[in-house]
């Protein structure tokens, strides 16, 4: 299970076209000022599962899937809505210990996604 307080690592990186998730660290740092979406898409497995998505070390959205002794894997799912300035750091930890039910295998995945949806930067190259 993934340790509390630390970001989780997704370490298989589907896109990142700009460079600003870094794998290693499970961390996104903002380069470019707006507001961005964020989602997490959990498998959860045998156990509870809260994970936090964090802001500069803040939570900024909780969820939270309590076990009910399922067989199998199911899902929990969140996102939010964040107003970043570069340098702005956005990542996803356990957010209690004992609730650490994330889950990934051959057949199923937890994602960390992200993107911007529009710039404070005026006239930015991005919507030329």
């Amino acid at each position: 299970p993934p340790p509390t307080d630390e970001p989780i690592q997704f370490d298989v990186v589907i896109i990142n076209e700009q460079g600003h998730y870094d794998a290693a660290s499970g961390k996104f740092t903002c380069k470019i000022p707006g507001v961005y979406y964020f989602a997490v898409h959990a498998t959860v497995f045998r156990t509870s599962l809260h994970f936090d998505i964090m802001k500069n070390g803040k939570a900024v959205a909780s969820f939270f899937q309590v076990f009910g002794n399922w067989p199998k894997p199911t899902s929990l799912s969140g996102g939010t809505v964040l107003h970043l300035e570069p340098e702005d750091q956005v990542w996803v930890q356990v957010g209690v210990g004992e609730y650490t039910g994330l889950y990934a295998s051959v057949k199923t995945d937890s994602t960390f996604s992200g993107f911007l949806i529009y710039s404070d930067w005026p006239h930015s190259a991005i919507f030329a």
